[in-house]
């Protein structure tokens, strides 16, 4: 009859537990960008970045957010002190030329095994270009800037 209750009580408190669990996954925690973990997310976000740009450049981190397995990276591309900036193979200089252009990227990672890989990201925005990637990728939309 002991045993009966405990798993009556049990069973009666699993889904307060799962929705706490729930709760927790959508829980922020802002890292900063020069801290083991920062680093880490930062380089692996910084791939496509220097891709497009077609050269290597530092991110000097605005908001460095994770949630769960996601992490929310936006930061300015600034270039490598002492390296000579040539934009010939930039996708973007055209773009750069004809107006409103930032040198902002938005990057959404998600941990993938042992590492960080990126889902999407954006670069040269003037206004927030993250609002529907939790619809569209599943992030959890608690990562986005306020």
């Amino acid at each position: 009859m002991r045993a009966w209750r405990l798993s009556a009580v049990v069973a009666g408190l699993a889904p307060l537990l799962l929705l706490a669990r729930g709760a927790d996954a959508d829980a922020v925690r802002r890292v900063t960008a020069d801290s083991s973990e920062g680093r880490t997310i930062v380089e692996a976000a910084l791939p496509p970045v220097v891709r497009d740009l077609g050269r290597r450049v530092t991110l000097d981190v605005e908001n460095l957010n994770l949630s769960g397995d996601w992490a929310f990276v936006r930061g300015r591309a600034k270039p490598i002190p002492g390296e000579a900036a040539d934009d010939s193979r930039n996708i973007y200089r055209d773009r750069w030329k004809e107006g409103p252009f930032s040198n902002e990227a938005a990057v959404l990672l998600v941990k993938n095994g042992g590492g960080w890989k990126v889902v999407t990201y954006s670069f040269g925005f003037t206004t927030p270009v993250w609002q529907d990637w939790d619809e569209e990728f599943g992030a959890p939309a608690t990562l986005w800037p306020k």
